[in-house]
């Protein structure tokens, strides 16, 4: 390809490039327009996934769904859709009332940052894909941002014990979110593999605390932490099977 990747006008987020398998979704600015783009390593083909002149950015991915952020329906509110390989279509998943950000997806699961008008506040939100259903991942009166999802497994950053921490859940069953930074300072921009979660926390003191252990340290200030996610501690948001929300 003969264009870059180029950077998101300043009121947009980072420029944000994803790998699955074969596939390789961006967003790149062509002909002043930010679409998502996705590039097939196996063929060497490149899919301008969408071609609505309003901004789409933000992307993510997981088997054959591409899920972004999108402005199509108003200049200053963004939405969740999302791009099916196998069947070619493009939806809205987040409702026309909420401001959609930040989607992160694994497998059928996607999550984002959703803000309902006149709230304020920011929660995460669920969508099953093969449902259709959206719900809460954790209710709480406090802002919540940035969330990551590994199977049914969803960390984010939430300012509910008034500053970052950083929380984990399950999207289904009984019980209530884990605190994983455990007050240690803030803990900001969760990733999570299998068991283990990364964060960013504003401090230059080392430490190591029970399951919590600083990886890097930055001039800056920042550190990248390693933390153990809780297999018994799971979402408060629904208290009934799966089945049952489905049905």
């Amino acid at each position: 390809m003969e264009d870059d990747i180029a950077a998101v006008p300043d009121h947009h987020h980072r420029t944000r490039q994803l790998i699955c398998g074969n596939r390789v979704v961006y967003q790149a600015i062509r002909a002043g327009n930010t679409d998502i783009y996705c590039y097939d390593l196996s063929t060497d083909i490149e899919l301008r996934v969408t071609t609505d002149p309003a901004v789409q950015f933000n992307p993510a991915i997981s088997g054959n769904t591409i899920v972004w952020e999108d402005y199509r329906d108003s200049p200053t509110t963004p939405e969740i859709w999302s791009y099916d390989f196998g069947t070619n279509v493009q939806k809205r998943l987040s409702p026309a009332s909420q401001r959609a950000e930040r989607p992160a997806i694994s497998g059928r699961w996607v999550v984002w940052q959703g803000q309902h008008e006149g709230d304020g506040i920011s929660y995460i939100y669920a969508y099953g894909l093969d449902h259709g259903n959206q719900f809460r991942v954790a209710p709480s009166n406090a802002n919540q941002a940035y969330p990551a999802i590994d199977g049914p497994d969803v960390v984010w950053q939430d300012y509910r014990n008034g500053h970052w921490d950083v929380y984990y859940s399950r999207l289904y069953g009984e019980g209530l979110p884990a605190n994983l930074s455990l007050g240690l300072a803030s803990g900001t921009n969760p990733s999570i593999s299998g068991n283990h979660v990364v964060f960013l926390k504003s401090s230059t003191t080392q430490f190591r605390h029970g399951t919590l252990r600083v990886l890097q340290t930055s001039k800056y200030g920042n550190q990248v932490v390693l933390g153990i996610k809780k297999p018994s501690c799971v979402s408060d948001s629904l208290k009934k099977p799966l089945s049952k929300l489905i049905g």
